[in-house]
């Protein structure tokens, strides 16, 4: 509400240029400056510590353990310019106020995050809209397609092991995928070809042919191959 209040003065003012060609985005990012970053309800969360030493081989991280400047959703609020990072290990959004200038990040509060956009992907929290029945799908996705009739997700999750080095015990990680489909208002785990052929039985020769041509892809790309396979079945519907 503050922030429309905000907008409308600054409307009304005609003779300030300045703030005449600032685009709403800037606008709020602005405002956000002037009341001071630490008063934003975004900055709400447990101090991240990252107790596991590894080789440097392997993080826990999406790719690294570098913070980019995303966008986050919280609190029914869209902040455009955030410095985030996503924690595959314990699915949780990083979040550094003061970006370069911060040594310690906050793990943000998931049960008030709807969604964010790190690196040019969108990733949301399907347990947000507790309307939809959820039972088995928990945290962070990626949206990978968004249509009218289907949404196709993917998980990025990655575990740990210990190994012993010099004298030492370090930390690996390996990056696994989980996918589902949200298809006639419901949640569907997509684990093979024959979970995608139950769901779209009128397409199983489509599907198969889809496969047996794009095979090669499958094996290097698995989202990828996801994503182009989805977007085909929407074309089929």
């Amino acid at each position: 509400m503050l922030k429309k209040i905000l907008l409308l003065l600054i409307a009304l003012i005609s003779q300030n240029a300045a703030c005449q060609n600032l685009t709403d985005s800037s606008l709020f990012n602005w405002f956000d400056t002037e009341i001071g970053k630490q008063n934003l309800s975004l900055n709400n969360g447990l101090l991240f510590n990252d107790t596991y030493p590894t080789d440097k081989k392997t993080n826990r991280y999406f790719e690294d353990e570098k913070f980019y400047v995303g966008q986050v959703e919280f609190d029914d609020h869209y902040y455009s310019e955030v410095c985030i990072n996503y924690d595959l290990l314990e699915d949780a959004l990083l979040i550094k106020p003061y970006c370069e200038n911060d040594r310690n990040a906050l793990i943000l509060i998931k049960g008030r995050n709807k969604s964010f956009v790190f690196k040019g992907k969108k990733f949301v929290n399907l347990n947000y809209n507790t309307s939809i029945k959820n039972e088995n799908f928990n945290g962070y996705y990626e949206e990978v397609v968004s249509t009218n009739t289907l949404k196709f997700y993917t998980k990025y999750k990655k575990n740990k092991k210990e190994k012993y080095v010099e004298n030492s015990i370090v930390t690996e990680y390996d990056l696994k995928n989980e996918f589902c489909l949200f298809y006639k208002n419901t949640f569907h785990k997509i684990d093979s070809k024959n979970s995608i052929t139950k769901l779209f039985p009128d397409f199983k020769t489509q599907i198969n042919g889809f496969y047996q041509k794009n095979n090669q892809s499958l094996e290097n790309n698995k989202v990828l191959f996801m994503k182009n396979l989805f977007n085909y079945i929407n074309g089929l519907q």
